[in-house]
């Protein structure tokens, strides 16, 4: 595990570079927030991430079977997460990008669903 390298914002506790499958950990930003599991939720991403690249339409299929398992309180808390840090893009300084209307731009929502799982699990 490596300190976050050039270009990550710096208000994420740790990233996985999906070039190279290598975990970088932003030691400080994760002490702040208390983040104390943040190595381990970046392995849950790399594993993840291999199911996930491997069929993509199961794997959103799989996200919406278990978004039906949750409660209208989980979800909605999931929700409210994947909504501030996952499903819409950003500026590096983590102000959100708009559109010409002044909406939000959502990523494609393959890029972000296994998020939905490991917030439920830091919930």
């Amino acid at each position: 595990m490596n300190n976050l390298p050039e270009g990550i914002p710096k208000f994420v506790d740790a990233y996985v570079d999906p070039k190279t499958n290598q975990i970088y950990i932003n030691k400080e930003w994760a002490a702040s927030v208390g983040a104390v599991t943040a190595a381990e939720h970046e392995l849950l991403h790399k594993i993840q991430k291999s199911l996930f690249d491997t069929n993509p339409a199961k794997a959103l299929e799989l996200v919406e079977d278990f978004k039906n398992t949750l409660s209208s309180k989980e979800l909605n808390l999931v929700q409210q997460r994947i909504d501030a840090n996952y499903r819409y893009e950003t500026n590096d300084d983590g102000s959100f990008i708009l559109d010409k209307d002044g909406n939000k731009q959502e990523k494609d929502p393959a890029t972000y669903a296994e998020e939905y799982f490991n917030v439920f699990l830091i919930l």
